[in-house]
């Protein structure tokens, strides 16, 4: 398997060395998807996360420092019980601050039997709607932005299949920066034959919000597997003090008691950036 590709990924959980081996494993591709939910310490602590929000700062800071050209993804969750119009803008404030390459939103709804629904649903329907749009607005923004930084720049692309008629290129495919089905695709300017499962190293010569446009780097560059990356030095810095204590909460087990409603945003259903 040329590459792995991480999910779910718990900040409490990454260690100097983990990151150490991030940095150094050419089948590690340079993505963390690592769930934030929100940033206002206190709906952090009603939710149960187990960190607040300068661990969170600081940990972004050092694991981009730690892995160059490190694409991070992140969820926040929006409506939750009793948040306040100043908590959401906190978030907002937190979101723009950060500059997630991508992030998933979600609109909070009570699920019967689960602890959450304990707490008296009190944000109403249209305002968490309207939460959700100004959430995904600026994340629509932040991503047209750090993807137009690469522009000219090199990346292996791993082609999926044909592109569809009216598609700006020939092949769909994948970017180390680009998951599968949540984020958005490479399109491949390059000749139809060549199979999905190929990797192409190409240069990306055009961005739309959550979409790259490439052209192969070079007229040998179809191959069987991604060329090799950079080796970093090892990591230096080590990770950020623990955050305050809190119940440790895995999203198997948040997911017990909080559930959302899927993203809109200005890309297909399917798919949130």
């Amino acid at each position: 398997v040329p590459w792995y590709r991480c999910f779910y990924v718990y900040s409490m959980g990454i260690t100097t060395e983990l990151v150490d081996l991030w940095a150094r494993e050419p089948r590690l591709v340079p993505y963390l998807d690592m769930p934030i939910q929100h940033a206002s310490d206190r709906m952090l602590k009603l939710m149960r996360r187990p960190e607040r929000q300068q661990t969170i700062r600081t940990k972004v800071a050092w694991l981009r420092d730690a892995i160059p050209d490190l694409t991070i993804r992140t969820t926040a969750l929006v409506g939750f019980p009793t948040e306040s119009d100043a908590e959401f803008r906190e978030l907002l404030e937190f979101v723009d601050e950060i500059q997630f390459d991508r992030l998933g939103a979600f609109a909070y709804s009570p699920q019967e039997g689960t602890r959450a629904a304990l707490l008296a649903d009190d944000v109403p329907d249209a305002v968490k709607r309207d939460r959700l749009e100004q959430v995904m607005e600026l994340q629509r923004a932040v991503s047209a932005d750090r993807l137009g930084r690469m522009v000219g720049r090199e990346t292996d692309v791993l082609v999926d299949e044909p592109a569809a008629l009216g598609d700006p290129g020939d092949l769909v495919g994948r970017s180390p920066f680009q998951a599968d089905d949540v984020d958005g695709c490479t399109y491949l300017r390059s000749p139809s034959d060549t199979a999905p499962g190929s990797f192409v190293r190409a240069r990306v010569v055009e961005t739309l919000d959550y979409d790259v446009i490439a052209e192969p780097a070079s007229l040998g560059a179809r191959r069987s597997s991604p060329a090799p990356p950079r080796r970093w030095p090892a990591v230096r810095a080590g990770p950020p003090p623990p955050p305050p204590a809190s119940p440790r909460c895995r999203r198997s087990a948040s997911a017990s008691w909080w559930t959302g409603t899927a993203a809109r945003s200005a890309r297909p259903a399917s798919s949130a950036s």
